[in-house]
């Protein structure tokens, strides 16, 4: 299992490399007990787990809609609610909210099911790019500044979208057959 997923808010769709210009939701797959600590250096969010590996969620504060969930080994899902910031960066206050239905909350706010989608006009732009990256923690300095080296992943290029395939037409049903007239066994040729 993946240790993260990244979901477009508008589309509710999972979105590679993080490119996209609509609000993501961010879903990761660890306890919260996993978590050591959670900073915000400039428009990143650094999320640092007990195992010393750390997610680091490029330009998450560029948009004030973006999500993080966290999936538990049982299934269940938590949004993580952020308070307040210490002075070196670090998240004094999360927590954690139960989310009885991760599908519905994916789509509360999503436009997936409009005409301009099912029209299959919409696309996916790379004007934002979101990059991912777990690294584990090589030295004993854990600032912030420390941490955040991980380099954005370029974005991928959108996908045409498909066109819808054509119903076939049902066939027309088969005349019967005429019955055949029973042979003459004094026939002869």
């Amino acid at each position: 299992m993946s240790l993260f997923a990244i979901y477009d808010q508008k589309t509710g769709q999972v979105i590679e490399n993080g490119a996209t210009t609509n609000p993501i939701v961010v879903e990761l797959n660890i306890e919260q007990e996993q978590i050591k600590n959670i900073t915000k250096t400039g428009d990143d969010l650094i999320i640092n787990l007990e195992s010393g590996e750390q997610v680091t969620i490029k330009d998450y504060y560029v948009s004030t809609d973006n999500k993080v969930v966290i999936k538990n080994a049982a299934g269940q899902y938590s949004e993580l609610k952020l308070g307040d910031l210490n002075a070196e960066g670090i998240y004094t206050e999360v927590d954690y909210l139960p989310i009885d239905n991760f599908t519905d909350y994916l789509y509360k706010d999503s436009s997936f099911f409009n005409n301009e989608l099912l029209m299959g006009t919409a696309a996916v732009a790379s004007a934002i790019a979101v990059g991912f990256g777990i690294n584990e923690i090589n030295s004993s300095d854990s600032s912030p500044s420390a941490q955040n080296n991980v380099d954005p992943v370029d974005p991928v290029d959108p996908v045409d979208p498909v066109d819808p395939v054509d119903p076939v037409d049902p066939v027309d049903p088969v005349d019967p057959v005429d019955p055949v007239d029973p042979v003459d066994p004094n026939l002869t040729l």
